[in-house]
């Protein structure tokens, strides 16, 4: 039994190096040429625009940031006590405690008023603001950049 064994193993060796190399079918002929487009040219880096939203004590005053229409944002919630922070019309949903903010990286799209909610372990639901997603005429620069500009 052994010996037929030894016979087939050294059969099958022979005919794998005797036989051509399987071709792969997704391989392009080696006759056809294909150019690739060349890489477009390297535009300016973009800045990436944080949004902080901090949770306020209860009574507080609810904050709206505007945002403009299709640009890409993250949204920063830094809390006082664990929880969750929501954002019901985005389906948006995270954990946060005190050393870890809510972070959540959106596209403004599409144009709307969204309400940013913190869900405190021990607590109840409170809206803490707005995000507004609006046209570039209705968004108002940060000071900071007010006074930059000015100079």
């Amino acid at each position: 039994m052994l010996l037929l064994f030894a016979l087939v193993l050294g059969l099958s060796a022979l005919v794998a190096s005797l036989a051509p190399a399987p071709e792969d079918s997704d391989q392009q002929p080696a006759t056809e040429s294909t150019v690739a487009a060349p890489p477009p040219p390297p535009g300016p880096a973009m800045q990436r625009m944080t949004v902080r939203m901090p949770v306020r004590r209860a009574g507080a005053p609810r904050v709206t940031r505007r945002v403009r229409e299709g640009s890409s944002f993250s949204l920063e919630v830094p809390v006082r006590e664990a929880g969750d922070v929501v954002v019901d019309e985005l389906g948006l949903r995270q954990a946060v405690d005190p050393r870890t903010p809510a972070r959540f990286y959106l596209l403004a799209e599409p144009p709307g008023r969204y309400a940013v909610a913190f869900v405190p372990v021990l607590g109840g639901r409170r809206v803490i603001g707005h995000l507004a997603f609006v046209g570039p005429e209705t968004v108002t620069p940060r000071r900071r950049d007010r006074r930059q500009s000015a100079n």
